[in-house]
């Protein structure tokens, strides 16, 4: 666009410079990244001036420097909140993500697992069983477990700790 005269409807070059130096001051204050700015200011300047061009067109006259000021802001708001909504990862990510169950050997295991904890729970008295499938099975704290078996803090911390010891001594070592 020529920018040579202001009263006939057109933009002057000191206000096109006064208002991409607001621009910038105003971006740098809502804290875009300085790259991006620094790429993106000259689109979003050019498409506020073709904008305010078509409001003067139009018969609307404003302040020349503070409309196109909040044009190109507007602009380049737009444009960042377009490049963010765009995807950055790829497809192959998104299928390894959603790949993360296990494997039927990985699925093996666990049940095996569980199976031996579960025997090697059998053999631990009735209290101390409930006060570890409380704390593990359903996330209670210890002191909060204790409570439901009716043990102290100090009581239900040295039964778990009795407790995953006789675990321990029932368990292979391999585990």
């Amino acid at each position: 666009m020529d920018a040579s005269t202001s009263a006939a409807g057109r933009i002057t070059d000191q206000q096109l410079r006064e208002a991409r130096e607001g621009l910038i001051r105003l971006l740098h204050k809502k804290r875009f990244p300085r790259e991006w700015i620094e790429r993106h200011v000259p689109d979003a300047m050019g498409q506020a001036e073709v904008d305010f061009s078509a409001r003067l067109a139009a018969g609307k006259e404003d302040d020349t420097v503070g409309l196109l000021v909040v044009i190109a802001y507007r602009r380049a708001v737009k444009m960042l909140r377009a490049q963010l909504a765009k995807p950055t990862a790829s497809i192959e990510t998104v299928f390894h993500l959603a790949d993360d169950s296990p494997s039927p050997e990985e699925e093996a295991i666990r049940h095996e697992l569980q199976e031996r904890v579960t025997k090697a729970m059998s053999h631990l008295p009735e209290p101390e069983r409930v006060l570890l499938t409380l704390c593990y099975r359903d996330s209670m704290s210890i002191r909060e477990a204790g409570r439901q078996v009716g043990w102290g803090k100090s009581v239900a911390n040295r039964r778990h700790r009795a407790a995953l010891e006789k675990l321990k001594a029932s368990l292979d070592p391999s585990l």
